[in-house]
């Protein structure tokens, strides 16, 4: 009877496996052709199903593997497109990056030089559009679902080219050196599309560990929960269990 018990356990959990990675993959093949509404639910992490599917592979495909792992570059590149069309929020770092753009060249121009508005603009500038800053490249690795290095790579050749005009722009000047210009200028945009792409990537790797280690802490006090539940359970059967008299 006990051995029965164990098959049927056993295969119930297989079963709960199969098809909660049947939802996951439907919701993944959902997400990646812009259809997701975000109606369904994960039964076990209550999570949306679409939230699943794109911040961890599937249990069944990659069973224990964590940290990093070479990417699917194929299927990146492809997802590239559908994720900026149905994902609008990739487009706040360009933007960040562009307006800091705007605001340097605003001062370039004289204009936001005053004691007030002087020291702000300038922090702005620093914070988007200086590659060193590294703000952006790790907010678009948090915001993208995926192909992060793609899109941080990406923000890093926008920002070069932002910064190629705006050295050029300066280097016209009579009191610039030319090469020491274009020194900067080759620097700087090294910096950015290597910093961009490493960012990004780190950025999501983060974020996808620190999701994990909220689902094993939320798995973990599941089980802590069952096994509590489970010897008061026992405890309460014992109980309610007749006292055996005792021997003459």
């Amino acid at each position: 009877m006990a051995r029965a018990k164990n098959v049927d356990r056993s295969e119930a959990r297989r079963r709960f496996r199969e098809a909660r990675a049947a939802e996951i993959a439907a919701a993944r093949a959902a997400v990646e052709d812009g259809d997701d509404e975000g109606g369904g639910l994960d039964p076990v992490t209550g999570r949306p199903l679409a939230a699943a599917a794109e911040t961890a592979p599937l249990e069944a495909e990659q069973p224990g593997r964590r940290g990093f792992r070479l990417p699917d570059f194929r299927a990146d590149i492809a997802a590239v497109p559908t994720l900026f069309r149905t994902r609008k929020r990739l487009f706040v770092p360009f933007l960040l990056v562009l307006a800091g753009f705007l605001l340097t060249l605003a001062q370039n121009q004289g204009l936001f030089v005053d004691a007030t508005s002087g020291p702000i603009v300038a922090t702005i500038t620093q914070l988007t559009l200086d590659p060193r800053s590294l703000l952006v490249f790790f907010l678009i690795g948090f915001l993208a679902p995926r192909a992060s290095y793609i899109f941080g790579f990406l923000l890093g050749v926008f920002n070069a080219l932002l910064l190629t005009i705006l050295l050029a722009m300066s280097a016209s000047g009579p009191n610039v050196n030319p090469a020491d210009a274009t020194t900067v200028m080759v620097n700087l945009s090294f910096q950015a599309v290597l910093m961009g792409t490493i960012m990004a990537a780190f950025a999501a790797w983060y974020r996808n560990f620190l999701r994990g280690s909220q689902e094993r802490g939320r798995r973990a006090r599941a089980e802590r929960e069952a096994k509590q539940l489970a010897a008061k359970k026992a405890e309460a059967r014992a109980a309610k269990r007749p006292a055996r008299p005792a021997a003459p």
